[in-house]
């Protein structure tokens, strides 16, 4: 069964924002704690629209940034588990007996 989304509305900067998700009260709590942390970092807290507008900008590069950083790494630890699980396979096979042919002809 999906998930029901719903629409969730923040403000950030003076401004209203809208979006939908399946993410639960918690994930979008986060989610909306990472976006206003990344734009403070990033120096937008008023000003004008253009500036905003940039230093919005700058915070979510900085977050596509670090998904892909994530997703590398993610993809990393994937190949090396894969790597270390063949080598034990391996290792287990030397321990293993063969299996014996128990049909009879």
């Amino acid at each position: 069964m999906a998930e029901t989304e719903r629409l969730i509305t923040f403000h950030l900067f003076g401004q209203e924002f809208s979006f939908y998700t399946a993410a639960s009260d918690e994930e979008t709590d986060a989610i909306l704690t990472l976006v206003r942390n990344q734009c403070k970092e990033h120096g937008t807290h008023g000003g004008s629209t253009v500036a905003q507008s940039k230093m919005t900008m700058m915070a979510c590069l900085n977050l596509a940034a670090q998904y892909l950083a994530l997703q590398r790494d993610y993809t990393q630890h994937r190949e090396e588990t894969g790597r270390r699980l063949a080598r034990m396979n391996k290792l287990l096979s030397a321990f293993t007996p063969a299996p014996t042919n128990t049909n009879d002809e």
